[in-house]
């Protein structure tokens, strides 16, 4: 389709974290529920807009869709990383290296 071929997938991936509710207003959402365990974003109408825009595009360009979804969840999933090493190098203080550097004090 020419909206995949013009990486329409690729920036509805890019731009879906904008729909997501910030902070409070999604723990709100998540804590309201009988079990925070299934929290899903169906209660949020632009969120249900680009799922079923991806499950339409799914029906007739699967192929395509599928390498732009691993491609946006891989690197959704770098940023987790990296977002981790640094709570964990602040939680940590002085005594962890930064992330990504080396731990000078090891090698002494």
């Amino acid at each position: 389709s020419l909206f995949l071929a013009a990486g329409g997938a690729a920036q509805l991936l890019a731009h879906f974290p904008l729909l997501v509710p910030p902070g409070r207003q999604f723990l709100a959402h998540c804590s309201c529920l009988s079990n925070p365990g299934v929290t899903h974003l169906a209660h949020f109408p632009a969120a249900n807009a680009v799922a079923a825009t991806v499950k339409t595009l799914a029906q007739f360009e699967s192929i395509k869709l599928l390498g732009t979804l691993k491609k946006g969840v891989t690197a959704a999933l770098e940023e987790l990383a990296a977002t981790q090493a640094t709570l964990r190098h602040a939680a940590a203080g002085s005594a962890a290296p930064p992330p990504g550097g080396t731990d000078t004090a090891a090698r002494t």
